[in-house]
């Protein structure tokens, strides 16, 4: 009689732990349920939009991997803040001053288009770029660097010169 006794109190405690564990788990199925709809009436896409935003803001504006050139979002920045059609409706003179410079390389060419614009930081043509700076949380330097990289490949363009040729050590020939 003991054994039919034992295995009575085993075949009790066995199904008490399935009756436990069943209601362990509908109870945290029912919190995940919760948990779920949660996620669903806070607009998870509008959640995600927000956080690609968020990342995209934080994007660099250049590239650094030589050579240097505008990430999307710095083309974008050049767009949006005037700095293209400055070096566009400029570029005469600007070129004039690059070429004043005497540039060997198309390195040469990339520095000089940077203190070509830093040069010209008080120039009264850039108040609607730095207007769009003051708005946008951007600097001056941002401005400086993105009309660099878009000035010099317009001046390479130019002179028909290669932009791959700023990580080459020879002369490149106009």
């Amino acid at each position: 009689m003991d054994t039919t006794v034992t295995i009575g109190i085993f075949i009790g405690q066995v199904i008490l732990s399935g009756v436990i564990a069943y209601g362990t788990a509908a109870a945290f199925l029912a919190r995940l349920d919760q948990r779920v709809k949660h996620l669903e009436d806070g607009n998870i896409r509008e959640r995600l939009t927000a956080c690609e935003t968020s990342l995209k803001e934080r994007e660099p504006l250049l590239r650094k991997k030589s050579p240097v050139s505008l990430t999307d979002r710095g083309q974008e920045f050049l767009k949006n803040s005037g700095s293209a059609k400055f070096v566009d409706e400029n570029f005469g003179e600007l070129l004039e001053k690059i070429n004043g410079l005497t540039p060997k390389t198309a390195y040469d060419v990339q520095e000089n288009a940077r203190k070509v614009i830093e040069l010209m930081r008080d120039d009264d043509r850039l108040n609607d770029i730095k207007e769009f700076l003051f708005k946008d949380g951007s600097s001056l330097d941002d401005a400086v660097s993105v009309m660099g990289i878009y000035l010099r490949d317009k001046v390479l363009k130019q002179k028909d010169w290669n932009v791959a040729d700023i990580d080459s050590q020879q002369s490149t020939t106009a």
